[in-house]
């Protein structure tokens, strides 16, 4: 079973990317984040059911470009930050723009990028060293 890219991912390449005045991010490029306890829960599922040869792909419950992702995290943590989307020529990215890694016919995941960062923002207020990581 393959499964598209985890909430912790993204939040993790958009702090990476959160280190000069303005963020810059590639123009449109897709991603459709989806929950680990999510799957998890499939993982065990198709663990405790009969062969299914190669099980279907799984995804989370939304398909966003990532500037908007970005943009939605900022709100979350109460941050004014600029979100600049940057054209990126070539093969690859024209494969991010047009969707090649999602799974949108499988839309497994239920929770929302904006839940998990309900819950991501929500344990690093009770964490001081998380919210410096978060905020």
């Amino acid at each position: 079973m393959r499964a598209t890219q985890f909430h912790e991912f993204v939040l993790r390449m958009i702090q990476f990317l959160d280190r000069l005045p303005v963020m810059m991010m590639p123009k449109g490029f897709l991603v459709q984040p989806i929950d680990i306890g999510e799957v998890a829960d499939r993982l065990v599922e198709l663990a405790l059911s009969g062969p299914v040869g190669r099980a279907s792909d799984v995804g989370g419950s939304e398909v966003r470009t990532v500037a908007e992702f970005a943009r939605a995290y900022f709100e979350a943590a109460g941050r004014n930050r600029r979100v600049v989307e940057v054209p990126v020529p070539g093969k690859i990215a024209r494969a991010f723009r047009e969707g090649a890694q999602l799974a949108p016919d499988h839309k497994y995941g239920r929770t929302t990028w904006e839940e998990f960062l309900g819950r991501a923002l929500r344990s690093s207020n009770t964490d001081g060293t998380a919210r410096k990581e978060l905020a």
